[in-house]
């Protein structure tokens, strides 16, 4: 080799040098993107238990929005009009045995309200024909009201068979049938009804159930049926 040509050889060479020292070393690498979790607090259960104002044909002569919500009945009167429920108590006097009065005991489920499973406690009255030690009898829907307990001091616990939302209505029963007695000198005991709400998220009606008569009375017994589970729960 001619020293013109080592001399281009030797040149490119230490070019080719230069740049091996003064280059970055390239690692392999990767980034995935960031995972964030999303928490929003749910909303409240809110219910009321609430039942219409109920008169005689007297009081509801004159006044707006009353109707005759039970015929041939002397306490069959609304006097809130159909579809509003405004007192917690209703008094009704001088009735007769085998008379039947108009109440209509009503949870109503607040618009601000998270789903729930909606239980009411009926104190002294059922369903039943049959006088079975209650003092009432009322006509409570079993389409929509389920018998999920008992209790010793004349005390039945229903489930509402539907997940209750948000401006629910639920009526519970209509009317109340005093009972004949023999017993002349009769006095009654106040038909009493109380409302329980537990969430519906995340939980079958059955654990719900199991709450709601640990809350309505600890001696409540379950009956002997199966207990539904709501589909959309």
């Amino acid at each position: 080799m001619n020293k013109k040509k080592m001399a281009t050889v030797l040149g490119s060479v230490t070019l080719i040098g230069a740049i091996g020292i003064g280059g970055t070393l390239a690692y392999l690498s990767q980034e995935t993107n960031e995972v964030s979790n999303t928490f929003t607090l749910g909303k409240e259960i809110k219910i009321a238990l609430k039942e219409s104002s109920v008169g005689t044909e007297v009081d509801a002569d004159g006044k707006e929005g009353a109707y005759q919500a039970l015929v041939n009945e002397v306490y069959g009167y609304d006097l809130d009009g159909e579809n509003s429920w405004t007192v917690d108590k209703n008094k009704y006097e001088y009735v007769v045995l085998g008379e039947t009065v108009y109440k209509d005991p009503t949870v109503l489920v607040d618009e601000n309200s998270s789903d729930a499973y909606i239980y009411v406690a009926v104190k002294n009255a059922s369903p039943s024909e049959e006088n079975d030690g209650t003092q009432f009898q009322v006509n409570i829907d079993s389409s929509k009201w389920k018998l999920v307990g008992t209790a010793a001091d004349n005390t039945s616990i229903y489930a509402y068979k539907e997940v209750a939302k948000a401006n629910d209505n639920l009526t519970v029963f209509t009317n109340a049938k005093v009972r004949e007695t023999d017993d002349a000198n009769v006095s009654f005991n106040n038909l009493d009804v109380k409302a329980y709400a537990i969430q519906s998220r995340g939980i079958k009606q059955a654990t719900a159930t199991a709450e709601a008569l640990k809350m309505a009375n600890g001696t409540a017994v379950t009956p002997e049926q199966p207990e539904e589970e709501n589909p959309g729960a």
